[in-house]
């Protein structure tokens, strides 16, 4: 990832620490959950969970390894809904559930009606609708809808431009 867009997302974690998440220091915690996934992670969503571990990226929660602090004291996230914020639980529940295009995927957010959002194999990120049985490719790669998807308020955009 560019470091502009990794400085954006440090500087929106020093206003709301709560939403930061906690790195992940070992390669061999990454490589455990892919895996488990049957995946190999994009280098770009590698290098968030280094430096991120999972956490709030503007107006999306980008699931990772480990739980933002926000959801930690929230008992209803650790039980059966945490499959809403964890990589691993978020790719196996929609595997599960035969959500269309995410046999390959790897799930790493939700838009605001629940549809899951993932990585094929190529780096490329797509959404799952559920009602309309269909997947669409949103993105080119992970960083793209970093700054395209969760950063959709334009002057935040704007900053990533100017970088």
């Amino acid at each position: 990832m560019q470091k502009s867009t990794l400085e954006v997302i440090h500087q929106r974690h020093a206003q709301f620490p709560d939403s930061k998440g906690t790195p992940i220091e070992s390669a061999d915690e990454i490589k455990a959950v892919e895996s488990k996934l049957g995946v190999k992670f994009s280098n770009e969503y590698r290098e968030f969970l280094r430096v991120f571990g999972g956490c709030d990226v503007g107006r999306r929660t980008v699931y990772g390894i480990r739980l933002p602090p926000r959801f930690l004291g929230a008992t209803q996230y650790r039980t059966e809904n945490d499959r809403f914020h964890l990589v691993d639980k978020a790719t196996v529940y929609y595997r599960t559930e035969k959500w269309p295009g995410v046999a390959s995927w790897y799930i790493i957010s939700t838009d605001y009606s629940g549809n899951p959002i993932g990585i094929a194999p190529d780096g490329s990120v797509w959404i799952s609708d559920h009602n309309q049985m269909m997947a669409e490719r949103i993105n080119n790669d992970f960083e793209e809808w970093v700054i395209q998807d969760c950063f959709a308020v334009e002057d935040e955009v704007e900053e990533l431009d100017e970088n």
